[in-house]
């Protein structure tokens, strides 16, 4: 039996799109997550943020440039052989700008900001 790995998504999406659609977009992440018989363990919502310098993306081969994105990541456990295939799905992606995926533990990553962020602000009293 295959055994699974601990998995962060990191994605930018791009700008053009409307908020109210923004939550199908990382429906279609999950998605390609699922049906590699992965399962979401936490997330942060897509905000929107400016970027340190403009990047390109080709659609329908033309050339669209962008100085902010959408800027979302999921944690997920899977399958080792399913990062390939996950990736795979979101290179074929129109809206997805750029994603990287990595491998991480499982521990709650949102506790982890919050006490990096206390400790930081404790350290500029």
């Amino acid at each position: 039996m295959e055994t699974n790995k601990i998995y962060e998504i990191g994605y930018l999406l791009v700008p053009t799109i409307a908020e109210e659609n923004l939550p199908q977009e990382v429906a279609a992440i999950k998605e390609s997550i699922a049906k590699r018989e992965g399962t979401v363990i936490t997330e942060d919502a897509p905000v929107l943020r400016p970027l340190a310098y403009e990047m390109v993306k080709v659609i329908a081969s033309k050339r669209s440039k962008y100085n902010e994105g959408y800027f979302g990541w999921i944690k997920f456990e899977a399958p080792a052989l399913a990062a390939p295939l996950i990736k795979a799905d979101m290179d074929k992606s129109e809206s997805i700008i750029r994603f990287m995926i990595i491998n991480t533990v499982r521990e709650n990553t949102v506790i982890g900001q919050k006490l990096f962020a206390k400790v930081a602000a404790e350290g500029e009293k």
